[in-house]
């Protein structure tokens, strides 16, 4: 079975059954069900996509270059570069994420997202939207 493995299903199940019980989102019982016992159809659904190795090193090289000025930070001149490489806005967004995550790359990054017509802007906010978060306070 490609995805996700029986065992990581069901550890995911109980997860997503204590969340919800925790008044988290909605995860339909039925998903949850059909994690907890394995179905395939249910894993297949939630799996989730992965970045290629590749994807990351063609962004960090996107990264580099900005920083090192062989690339305009324009928000046209970026997207054109990441067409061109194949890349999708939304997996540059998370590697470029993840390099703030990692402080790498950082100043790359800020140019990208404050560059005129960026398509990156909200990389400029917090990274994590529950730095401040207390916990259940039930």
């Amino acid at each position: 079975m490609n995805g996700l493995a029986t065992s990581e299903a069901k550890i995911l199940a109980e997860i997503l059954q204590l969340h919800r019980w925790a008044g988290g989102s909605a995860v339909s019982l039925e998903t949850i069900y059909g994690l907890a016992n394995g179905v395939e159809s249910i894993i297949a659904e939630i799996r989730p996509k992965t970045i290629s190795t590749k994807t990351q090193e063609a962004v960090e090289d996107v990264l580099q270059d900005v920083e090192s000025g062989k690339q305009s930070s324009d928000g046209m001149a970026i997207k054109d570069r990441l067409q061109s490489d194949q890349i999708n806005e939304h997996d540059a967004s998370v590697i470029m994420r993840l390099c703030i995550l990692q402080s790498r790359f950082g100043d790359g990054v800020e140019k990208i997202a404050k560059g005129q017509g960026s398509p990156f802007p909200s990389l400029l906010r917090s990274p994590s939207p529950v730095t401040d978060w207390a916990g259940a306070l039930h």
